[in-house]
């Protein structure tokens, strides 16, 4: 079992046993969902851009996305993220987790596209927390002043059990 599988199966655990696996809208903006254990990934370096990655996942009820992400955030792979990451996002979501732990490298072209994602949800009426970040990440969020923005936790179990608790 590959270290991905034993991820995926935490997250299974952690979000809900049936949960989606999300896939991005289509060009008509409906949202397709398939049931199972898997994650959507994209690669951002198969478009020419800087290498991310990014999965997203459901929770059961529909009102938790996590979004893992992982690689470099900079001017070259900003655009095609934010375009992502607004693709995933759907009526019904109340909380966005972004999780961080895979992420090398935030420049402040990602710190915008983070910001974006935020005032998207906004808009929603969902939020944005963080979890997992690197002492790197870490050190950009306090010099950014996002630490005091957004609620930064641990993993991204403990994230889930804060917005379980309300």
């Amino acid at each position: 079992m590959s270290m991905e599988d034993i991820e995926m199966a935490f997250l299974d655990k952690l979000l809900g046993k049936k949960q989606d696996t999300v896939s991005p809208q289509s060009s008509s903006g409906v949202q397709q969902t398939t049931s199972g254990a898997s994650a959507v990934s994209s690669d951002a370096s198969s478009e020419g851009a800087s290498a991310y990655t990014l999965r997203a996942k459901r929770g059961q009820d529909g009102q938790v996305l996590l979004l893992v992400v992982a690689g470099r955030l900079d001017a070259l792979s900003s655009p095609a993220f934010e375009t992502e990451c607004a693709r995933y996002l759907a009526p019904g979501v109340q909380y966005c987790i972004m999780e961080c732990q895979g992420l090398t490298y935030l420049s402040s072209a990602g710190l915008r596209s983070l910001m974006t994602l935020s005032m998207r949800l906004r808009s929603m009426n969902a939020a944005l927390v963080f979890s997992g970040l690197n002492e790197n990440v870490r050190g950009i969020f306090h010099s950014a002043g996002l630490l005091k923005m957004f609620p930064v936790y641990v993993s991204v179990e403990k994230a889930v059990r804060s917005i379980r608790k309300g």
